[in-house]
């Protein structure tokens, strides 16, 4: 199942680890099932995939964890409307008459597949070669132990599209589907953490600060590196962009359940909503959630303000007349995605940052140069 696409290049692997590992360690291991499948469309083709069940949300968290700490690896959270969509990829088919014939095939004969999940892997592919496993990193505290590295496992290929703004790696963060992937010839390193890097508060920085220093080492012509603060600004924005989850699914589900937006069935877990009455039948399609997706210009360690914002926001979605969700899993998988917040991070911060690793040095106000 993959979580972020595309990503870093393998030779950025153990630089950032530190990142990797903060955003791992608070993911337990989890079971997740396999039951049913299910189709996306893209125009013409036709993709069936096994749907993932959790009955938690470690799954969408760990990929907010991921993506928080590498905004800009985006490529599955803004390829579908609907934002991050977990699955496991079974075949692509032309056709809708094609699709429904192999989905009723494949359903007449599956059995449910269930087991837990406790790695994520760090995987990479060249032009001519399979994606491979190159690093094993166990969910939870274990993770910060160690890290097991297979060079030799083979997977198969999966499609995506280059980043944005920094050049293109065929890299990918995966989950494991057993307990110990790592052939016989792996081996274990351990891996220390950062004490930076592993307070809360300064995280989002630092990891922002990574992202340019690493865009920084990639330009292979040092003169045509920004010159002045003011395009060194414009060049990095989208690096500095940081994605928070400051609430839960379950626990917006909850307040927005308290303050009357909905009622849910006891028995069936159908939910019913109370729609304002301006709303009613002023919509005729369902609202994405990526046009609620806004970047939030506001301090990133202003806790108070950010929830509101993701409140606020969920309370605007949930009126909508078409965005109605059937059951309580679905509504939490949605405001789970919507409890995603895009926060500009203060880009002066970041730099002296850089200043103080190194990696750059500013003469006077706006004159920069590169160590």
């Amino acid at each position: 199942i993959n979580i972020i696409y595309p990503f870093i290049p393998e030779s950025e692997y153990n630089t950032n680890l530190p990142l990797i590992l903060n955003a791992t360690q608070t993911i337990n291991p989890f079971l997740l099932k396999f039951e049913c499948f299910q189709s996306f469309c893209h125009g013409r083709s036709y993709t069936l995939y096994l749907e993932p069940k959790i009955e938690t949300d470690a799954l969408l968290q760990l990929q907010n964890n991921l993506f928080s700490a590498f905004p800009f690896c985006d490529d599955l959270t803004t390829r579908s409307p609907n934002g991050y969509t977990p699955h496991l990829t079974v075949g692509q088919f032309t056709g809708k008459i094609q699709i429904e014939r192999q989905k009723k095939y494949y359903t007449s004969s599956f059995q449910d597949i269930e087991f837990m999940v406790t790695h994520i892997h760090l995987i990479s592919r060249t032009d001519d070669t399979p994606f491979k496993i190159v690093q094993s990193i166990p969910l939870g505290n274990s993770g910060i132990g160690g890290v097991n590295v297979n060079v030799n496992a083979s997977l198969s290929e999966d499609g995506g599209e280059g980043q944005k703004q920094v050049e293109q790696h065929d890299s990918i963060i995966e989950m494991s589907t057993k307990e110990n992937t790592a052939s016989n010839e792996s081996s274990d390193t351990t891996v220390e953490l950062d004490t930076s890097l592993s307070d809360p508060t300064t995280l989002p920085i630092y990891a922002a600060a990574t992202r340019i220093e690493n865009w920084i080492i990639q330009q292979s012509h040092r003169n045509k590196l920004p010159k002045t603060r003011h395009k060194l600004y414009v060049a990095t924005k989208n690096l500095c962009i940081s994605m928070m989850t400051p609430l839960t699914g379950q626990d917006i589900f909850e307040t927005l359940l308290k303050e009357g937006y909905y009622t849910v069935n006891a028995k069936s877990s159908k939910i019913t909503y109370k729609k304002p009455s301006d709303h009613l039948n002023n919509n005729t399609q369902q609202t994405t959630i990526q046009k609620h997706n806004a970047i939030l210009q506001c301090s990133w360690n202003d806790k108070t303000n950010i929830i509101n914002f993701v409140l606020d926001r969920c309370r605007k979605w949930v009126s909508e007349d078409c965005n109605s969700p059937n059951t309580e899993q679905a509504l939490v998988a949605c405001l789970s995605q919507l409890g995603e917040v895009r926060i500009m991070l203060e880009q002066d911060y970041i730099f002296q940052v850089l200043e103080k690793k190194g990696i750059l040095k500013f003469v006077g106000y706006d004159e920069i140069q590169y160590i």
